[in-house]
């Protein structure tokens, strides 16, 4: 813990610095793409949890010449450490022992290329900053801002995961006062992703590292390449690249609420096949409804 910095004595010398920095008017908030967290492991930076923990965890085991280590749990904070995790160690004969990270690691605010780091603090914007200049657990409100294009305000965003036998098998975000409880369960027929929050529940069936059906009301037709094709509906409607027989937008409505709440791009194993579906469900909506205009 000796280690650990406070978020009071990194602040003071962010304001010291910001003696030095152009005080500049806020553009319209929500014309660039937000922030994002870079999490640090042993020299080098990742966006998505377990990735970072799976490094860390490596690098503190080869260090201690302890070959067979296993994730368990990993979570991240905005306040101190920005990620902890747990690891199991196989010793030698059979016997092993759950570990904790100790000092756990660090993460630094960052922007889109083009775009820099500002803060907000006491109502004036401040920057600019350096992609993984500021901490995680900076006081201030954070900002993406370039050219008169700014972002939103970064929120504050947790996540837990849980691992098992190395493979994320739980991951809950906790972001805007709301949370989604995502679990991945491997089955015959496949691996099935289920996605729980207040509002709803989504459910995701991969086989062949692709999403074939998202409950029992969509199936996901694939051309030979490997792009998504048609979204075909369980009442008969279907939507692709041609156009689309959805008569009472039923179709539509359902895939826009589907691909509002998913994981987000980047992240591990099957839920980033998952979030990767989104991605292409939107651009084959496009595509469908620019074939649709007169």
């Amino acid at each position: 813990m000796a280690k650990q910095r406070t978020a009071g004595a990194r602040m003071f010398a962010r304001l010291t610095a910001c003696t030095f920095l152009a005080f500049t008017p806020l553009a319209h908030a929500g014309d660039a793409p937000p922030p994002f967290i870079e999490y640090e492991a042993a020299g080098e930076y990742f966006t998505d949890l377990m990735q970072v923990s799976l490094r860390a965890m490596h690098a503190r085991c080869e260090h201690f010449n302890e070959p067979d280590c296993q994730l368990i749990s990993a979570r991240t904070s905005d306040i101190g450490y920005a990620y902890t995790y747990q690891f199991r160690y196989d010793r030698p004969g059979g016997d092993s022992e759950w570990r904790s990270s100790g000092d756990g690691g660090y993460g630094y605010m960052s922007c889109a290329p083009g775009f820099s780091v500002y803060m907000m603090a006491f109502g004036v914007p401040m920057g600019p900053f350096a992609n993984r200049e500021l901490d995680v657990d900076n006081m201030f409100p954070v900002f993406c801002q370039a050219a008169g294009r700014a972002s939103a305000v970064a929120g504050k965003r947790e996540v837990a995961d849980a691992y098992q036998d190395g493979k994320l098998a739980l991951r809950e975000v906790t972001e805007g006062g709301g949370s989604v409880r995502w679990t991945v369960n491997e089955e015959d027929a496949g691996i099935r992703v289920r996605g729980v929050s207040r509002e709803s529940v989504s459910e995701f069936l991969i086989n062949d590292d692709r999403v074939v059906t998202i409950g029992d009301r969509v199936t996901l037709i694939y051309a030979v390449d490997g792009s998504l094709r048609r979204v075909q509906g369980s009442d008969g409607t279907s939507i692709d690249a041609q156009g689309k027989y959805d008569p009472e937008a039923r179709l539509g409505l359902l895939l826009a609420s589907i691909t509002a709440q998913l994981p987000e791009v980047g992240s591990p194993g099957p839920l980033g096949v998952v979030a990767k579906t989104g991605d292409a469900i939107r651009a084959l909506l496009a595509r469908s409804e620019s074939r649709d205009e007169p």
